[in-house]
C-alpha cells in the first residue's frame, strides 16, 4: 500500500494516509451505486435523467475521496510522531 506524507506545520501534527480509499469511501459508494441503479430500472432504459445520475454519482466519489478525513467531523485522528 502506497503512503502520502504531509509536511508538518505549527498548527497540524504529521500523519499518514493510505492511497487506497477507506471502508467509509466504499460505503458511500456502493449506497450511490445501488440508488442509481434503482433509479434505472424505476426508468427502464437509459436516458438524460440517468446520465445525470451517473454524473452525480461519479462526483460524489471523487470528491468522497479527496477530501481527507481530518476535514469531517468524527475522521481518524492525527498520529504523534
Amino acid at each position: 500500500m502506497l503512503q502520502q506524507e504531509r509536511t508538518p506545520t505549527p498548527e497540524r501534527q504529521v500523519f499518514t494516509k493510505p492511497l487506497l480509499p477507506t471502508r467509509k469511501w466504499f460505503a458511500g459508494v456502493t449506497t450511490a451505486t445501488a440508488a442509481f441503479l434503482v433509479n434505472w430500472i424505476s426508468a427502464g432504459h437509459f436516458n438524460k435523467e440517468i446520465k445525470i445520475a451517473l454524473v452525480g454519482l461519479a462526483a460524489s466519489a471523487v470528491v468522497s475521496y479527496l477530501v481527507p478525513n481530518e476535514m469531517t467531523p468524527g475522521g481518524y485522528p492525527a498520529k504523534d510522531q
